[in-house]
């Protein structure tokens, strides 16, 4: 037993080299700078949450070429717009709370296939799955259409012609060619199909547990258990899935301290500029330190597109929807492990 929780907390704990990400930092946070620059100065904040999840196509392919990147963020911007998109036809159409969770559920057993056969990275349906949990539990409208469409549609374009710039200034510009040899490539891993399922059934099994015994922001229990159910085997899920909540819940008391000072929303934003770079520098050295900053962010831009909602349940409601949405993954992480372990042991018998 003691070596199982040894090698869980290795796990937990360890950081990974130091690598040089400095360049992609700085294009993480430019990425999400100008769109919420925009809106702020059109006094529409409540839009702040479809540029900030079109920025995370500006993070695939930090160490990949110039046109390698191209398509990566092209692929993946798509796929988290998509998400928006399916988030807020849930909300528009007042889904049941069920089928809420199952939407979430199949977009992250097909992003994660997604992510497997183009190869992204960072791998995985997290964001996502973030993009359309978060704009499913928004009220939404028929116009809200049109703005997920020009935010976050817009910011992934932005993030693709932040992108085609870095290949003009490195080397004069970037091959159509090039960029549709790497569209071509479709290399799924062949664990895929079951890992993708396993996803999905977390996000399911994690949101209907959410909603039955806490309510509220459902869809964080979602990402938490496919948060512990990723990992090369059940030490390092379980390590992922106690990242997730430590993490989570030191991202709750910095951001409890920074809406406890009031600080105006061109603070708020700086700070999601800035957590954004620094996001970028840490979180291939240890998961849960960056989802500190992460929690931040996202925290802060719910706060901005519902500042009339309580904070003190925003904070309170992604403590408790995490710790229950890890506590369910690392369930099946384990009983997982169990499976597959007697199935070993069988065969060597």
């Amino acid at each position: 037993m003691s070596g199982h929780v040894s090698a869980v907390w290795r796990h937990t704990v360890s950081l990974g080299p130091a690598l040089p990400s400095v360049s992609a930092a700085v294009r993480a946070s430019v990425a999400v700078a100008v769109p919420l620059a925009l809106l702020f100065a059109a006094g529409r904040l409540d839009w702040a949450l479809y540029a900030g999840f079109g920025a995370f196509a500006a993070v695939y392919g930090r160490y990949d070429g110039d046109a390698r990147r191209l398509w990566l963020q092209a692929s993946a911007g798509a796929t988290i717009l998509t998400a928006m998109l399916l988030g807020t036809a849930a909300s528009a159409g007042q889904f049941p709370v069920a089928a809420k969770v199952l939407v979430v559920a199949v977009v992250a057993w097909g992003a994660n296939l997604l992510s497997s056969g183009l190869r992204w990275a960072p791998p995985g349906p997290i964001f996502s799955v973030f993009a359309a949990g978060a704009c499913l539990s928004v009220p939404a409208t028929a116009a809200t259409f049109a703005a997920v469409l020009a935010v976050g549609g817009g910011t992934v374009l932005w993030c693709l012609l932040l992108a085609l710039a870095i290949g003009v200034a490195r080397r004069g510009g970037v091959q159509a060619a090039e960029v549709l040899a790497a569209a071509r490539l479709w290399e799924p891993l062949p664990h895929a199909p079951g890992r993708s399922l396993l996803m999905g059934v977390a996000a399911l099994a994690a949101g209907l547990g959410a909603q039955l015994v806490l309510g509220g922001h459902w869809y964080w229990a979602s990402l938490a258990a496919i948060a512990a159910v990723t990992g090369a085997d059940a030490h390092a899920r379980v390590g992922r899935g106690l990242q997730r909540f430590l993490g989570t819940a030191v991202g709750v008391v910095l951001a409890a301290a920074l809406f406890a000072l009031d600080v105006p929303a061109w603070a708020l934003l700086l700070v999601a500029v800035v957590f954004q770079g620094l996001i970028e520098l840490i979180v291939l050295r240890n998961y849960g330190l960056a989802m500190g900053l992460i929690t931040v962010v996202a925290l802060s831009m719910l706060h901005l597109a519902r500042p009339e909602s309580d904070a003190g349940a925003l904070l309170s409601d992604r403590l408790l929807e995490t710790g229950l949405g890890v506590l369910i993954g690392i369930v099946l992480s384990v009983g997982l492990g169990l499976i597959v372990g007697a199935r070993h042991r069988r065969a060597a018998a």
